[in-house]
């Protein structure tokens, strides 16, 4: 058998944190934050609070050394970042639900998971590559699902304290159909050049 070599060019890098020194304080200062009802705009029994790293140092600096590691080894760039916007979604009493979406006004977006249930489904990101609008042929779902060259999707658990950092322009969407108090809190964040 040819012995071949597979290389997977132009990767997508998502970066993967896990913040070792959570706040109480600041998780139960999140968790009672006033928040927005945005029920009236197609997110039902969703609330949303905007700018929600202000008030949170500890996170805030968490997530801004995980940046300044990003710009360095995935940008490869000698440009700072800042954080231009950041809000928490609170789902109560109902599905978890982001449509499918990508921060067109932005450079890296991030994902930082303050609180979850333990069945909170995964955060899936959409394969950008351009061949899924090309000829298609037979495969198998089993085999695909499983190979970073052919999958479609790629999925990232929600975890407590768990913070992804991801180019701007790739797609993600969060769903489930289970209802709990607290699905899971979460901040996002938009960044652009200093």
């Amino acid at each position: 058998m040819t012995d071949i070599s597979y290389n997977p060019i132009f990767p997508v890098v998502v970066g993967m944190a896990i913040n070792p020194n959570r706040s109480e304080s600041e998780i139960s200062q999140i968790l009672s934050m006033n928040y927005e009802d945005l029920s009236d705009q197609g997110f039902p029994h969703t609330t949303r609070v905007r700018n929600i790293l202000n008030e949170l140092p500890e996170i805030k600096s968490f997530i801004d050394e995980a940046l300044e590691d990003y710009r360095k080894k995935v940008l490869g760039s000698r440009s700072g970042l800042r954080i231009t916007t950041s809000w928490a979604t609170k789902h109560i009493n109902t599905t978890q639900f982001q449509y499918r979406h990508a921060h067109p006004n932005s450079i890296v977006s991030g994902t930082y998971y303050v609180k979850t249930a333990l069945d909170s489904e995964p955060i899936t990101f959409f394969n950008p590559s351009p061949a899924q609008y090309f000829v298609h042929w037979d495969q198998d779902k089993e085999l695909t699902d499983r190979n970073p060259f052919t999958s479609t999707t790629i999925k990232f658990p929600c975890l407590d304290g768990l913070l992804l950092l991801y180019p701007s322009w790739i797609r993600s969407e969060e769903h489930t159909s289970e209802l709990q108090s607290l699905r899971h809190l979460v901040c996002r964040l938009l960044l652009e050049k200093k």
